[in-house]
């Protein structure tokens, strides 16, 4: 055998042999187990000493408060961390309110080839078109009788009715 091929052979019995050492358990004296009654006495013990040192303390006027406080009925979660914005009004009403304050009118639509254009306001849209003026308002959906004005960045939408003469 060359040299090379030695080498080899010994790292695989080296491999063989810790693996055979690792994979068979090794002896070691058994851990004591200890009783759950004794534990729990410990535990007791504990919480009446901490009641105890607690009970003998002067607490100041803040302290006091901070414990009344505590203990009341709380307006808000204090742990609530919330990357948002407090919205004042939920995206129903705020949709609803946009919607009067455009006074949008859907006056009609035209279907040219593969294309369907809304007429809103005496313009033509396609779906996904900014509305002129409003550049927040976006043309989502055109059908016959309505159609569904989005608002960027957000789920709201403003559903128009068609409005015939």
């Amino acid at each position: 055998m060359s040299t090379r091929e030695k080498i080899i052979v010994i790292c695989a019995l080296l491999a063989v042999v810790y693996g055979a050492y690792s994979f068979f358990p090794r002896t070691s004296p058994p851990v004591p187990v200890g009783n759950s009654e004794t534990k729990s006495e410990e535990l007791n013990k504990f919480v009446l000493e901490v009641a105890g040192k607690l009970a003998n303390k002067d607490f100041s006027n803040f302290d006091n408060y901070i414990l009344e406080q505590a203990a009341g009925q709380w307006k808000e979660d204090p742990f609530l961390a919330s990357g948002l914005s407090v919205e004042s009004e939920p995206p129903v009403v705020k949709a609803e309110k946009l919607a009067r304050e455009l006074s949008l009118t859907y006056s009609g639509y035209l279907i040219m080839g593969n294309k369907i254009l809304a007429i809103i306001n005496g313009m033509e849209y396609e779906v996904g078109e900014a509305l002129a003026g409003h550049g927040e308002c976006i043309v989502r959906n055109i059908s016959p009788l309505e159609t569904e004005i989005g608002i960027k960045g957000s789920k709201e939408k403003i559903i128009i009715p068609i409005e015939e003469n």
